[in-house]
């Protein structure tokens, strides 16, 4: 029971942890089941954090180029994964997809820079990400790319892109 105690979060990114069931955890891509690899075991690159000390790959990996990241909790050792299992095409669109919402953050910085005496929020990602929520129609708590599939992606590339377009009109 939480109750009354903050919500444990990952030192790397600050995201609010959640139980879940690993023995449940499947390949979307094969069906097959997810292993948990220490880093030393896991041939993949692991081009996302330097300090990633865990991963759950499919069985059937590397045949099948599906993984994951594991959250690091040291306290608790609790192998948390940092989203969805997501094969070579998904982990690229989700980069391009960071990339984009990246770009949108310094587009609405340079926005509120220009247009003087309007109300500025400054938590610019929260803002951008809320904006992409409403575009959505998705709670903000959902609004995570890692946990998107492919056409969640798309949809979520292509709006931010609309958000930005919108933006530059504005200026």
């Amino acid at each position: 029971n939480n109750k009354g105690r903050p919500a444990k979060r990952c030192k790397l990114c600050g995201t609010k942890l959640v139980r879940f069931e690993p023995k449940l955890m499947r390949c979307p891509t094969c069906g097959g089941k997810a292993v948990l690899k220490k880093r030393e075991q896991f041939s993949g690159r692991l081009e996302w954090h330097d300090t990633v000390k865990q991963v759950y790959a499919c069985e059937h990996y590397p045949e099948c180029d599906t993984y994951v990241f594991c959250h690091h909790r040291a306290e608790n050792k609790a192998n948390i994964p940092m989203g969805l299992m997501a094969n070579a095409t998904l982990r690229r669109m989700r980069q391009e997809a960071h990339d984009l919402i990246d770009a949108y953050i310094e587009d609405l910085k340079d926005y509120d820079a220009t247009h003087p005496g309007e109300i500025v929020e400054k938590n610019y990602k929260r803002k951008a990400y809320r904006n992409l929520a409403l575009k959505m129609k998705l709670p903000l708590d959902y609004v995570h790319f890692s946990f998107f599939d492919e056409e969640q992606m798309k949809q979520a590339m292509a709006l931010v892109q609309e958000l930005r377009d919108g933006i530059k009109k504005e200026q």
